[in-house]
C-alpha cells in the first residue's frame, strides 16, 4: 500500500494523551473533507461512556478507533 506511514511500535503498545489523539485523528480526517474532532468531544464521547476511559491519561488503538467513529459517525448522522 502506498502513502502509508508506519510507526516502530503500535499505538496500543505506546498509548497516546489526549492532543496527541486529537492531532492523530484529524491528520486522518482532513483527506476525506471531514470536521475536525477537539479534546473536547473526546472527554465527552469518554463521559457518555461511548469511548473507553483512558488508563493512567494514555488512549490506546482502541480509543482512537472508536473516536474517529463517533466523530465520523456524528458527521453523517448530521447531513
Amino acid at each position: 500500500v502506498t502513502g502509508v506511514q508506519t510507526c516502530a511500535l503500535p499505538i496500543s503498545e505506546v498509548g497516546l494523551y489526549l492532543e496527541q489523539v486529537v492531532r492523530y485523528i484529524n491528520a486522518r480526517l482532513a483527506p476525506l473533507g471531514e470536521p475536525e474532532l477537539t479534546g473536547s468531544m473526546v472527554s465527552n464521547y469518554v463521559k457518555q461512556k461511548l469511548v473507553p476511559a483512558p488508563q493512567k491519561k494514555l488512549y490506546t488503538a482502541e480509543h482512537l478507533a472508536r473516536s474517529e467513529e463517533r466523530r465520523v459517525g456524528k458527521e453523517c448522522r448530521s447531513r
